[in-house]
């Protein structure tokens, strides 16, 4: 029986994610994290198992996207008074595109940046902002 080589095709990777934050595809972007989960919950009744569940609500809580500093400039361009945390609810979209993988789009709906964070320490190469957010709603429709 021959072995089946690469049977799943390519992964999506960090090569493949583009996100956009108010209309600027920030390619510098390191890290963007965001998540969503329900509360679910087994019950009991007599006895040991559980003899039911039920979920309650949705929550968000909370993602952050770590760009360079010089990325982060060029969104502070479009803030209000220079502060990312107020610029008013927007959406960021990420695309997962290219080269042997499928196009797909996650939309993280009612954004609101949390801090304006700035750190850089001896010897960095490099600058890098971590930006929390809060959100309400993702859109994984694809479009």
């Amino acid at each position: 029986m021959a072995v089946s080589v690469l049977q799943n095709g390519k992964n999506y990777s960090a090569t493949n994610v583009t996100p956009i934050v108010l209309g600027i595809p920030v390619l510098g972007t390191t890290e963007i994290s965001y998540n969503h989960k329900i509360k679910d919950e087994n019950h009991y009744g007599l006895g040991a198992q559980p003899t039911s569940y039920g979920q309650g609500m949705e929550t968000y809580d909370g993602g952050s996207l770590t760009v360079s500093f010089d990325e982060m400039q060029q969104i502070l361009a479009t803030a209000p008074n220079n502060t990312i945390i107020n610029i008013p609810p927007s959406t960021i979209t990420v695309v997962f595109d290219g080269l042997g993988v499928l196009p797909t789009v996650h939309k993280i709906l009612n954004v609101r940046f949390t801090e304006d964070p700035f750190t850089v320490k001896s010897g960095d190469t490099i600058m890098y902002c971590k930006i929390p957010f809060n959100f309400a709603g993702i859109d994984k429709s694809g479009t």
